[in-house]
């Protein structure tokens, strides 16, 4: 059985898991706040806002917490020794605040996954704008896996512009895993 408490990307997605608790206390924050409007008579609308904002929080958080981190765990849990052993015992340079790209598989803490190169067929990148400034970028990978399409969002704002190397050495971690 693999040592997965000890594991660099596990521990990376430990300290994402707490940061996906803030939405879950957030959640519960704005809807208590708008149980409490109710009990003093406040705006409907604003009321609504409130209630529907914390499920929607408390739905994100809860996505994260209670489905993929469980996840998470067992796929790294299942894992032979020598897949294990692809992720490495430390953790690799962090790119555009999202990827570890280790000798098998491409991870990203933020959404919980570990993708093996063997499995990415395409790659798109896309920028994400927000009122006419480049805020970041979308990794779309195609993937022979069954799965169809992800798509990873990154916070990076030179991410769109430097993207080419990130690719470049995705596609080199795609040729060493076929050739191995």
């Amino acid at each position: 059985m693999n040592n997965v408490k000890n594991n660099w990307f596990y521990k990376l997605c430990v300290k994402q898991c707490f940061k996906d608790m803030v939405w879950i206390i957030g959640g519960i924050l704005s809807v208590v706040f708008g149980v409490a409007l109710i009990a003093i008579g406040g705006d409907i609308l604003i009321t609504l806002t409130f209630i529907l904002l914390g499920i929607g929080m408390i739905l994100i958080g809860a996505d994260a917490v209670f489905v993929k981190f469980p996840k998470l765990r067992k796929t790294l849990e299942a894992m032979d020794g020598y897949e294990y052993e692809t992720l490495g015992e430390t953790a690799p340079q962090c790119l555009f605040k999202t990827f570890y790209m280790t000798k098998g598989y491409l991870c990203t803490p933020v959404d919980y996954v570990m993708i093996p190169y063997k499995s990415i067929s395409g790659t798109n990148v896309r920028e994400h704008t927000y009122k006419g400034q480049v805020k970041g970028g979308y990794l779309d990978l195609e993937l022979n896996d069954g799965t169809g399409k992800k798509t990873l969002h990154v916070k990076d704002r030179k991410f769109v512009r430097e993207s080419g190397m990130l690719l470049d050495l995705i596609e080199q971690g795609r040729n060493d895993t076929l050739k191995g």
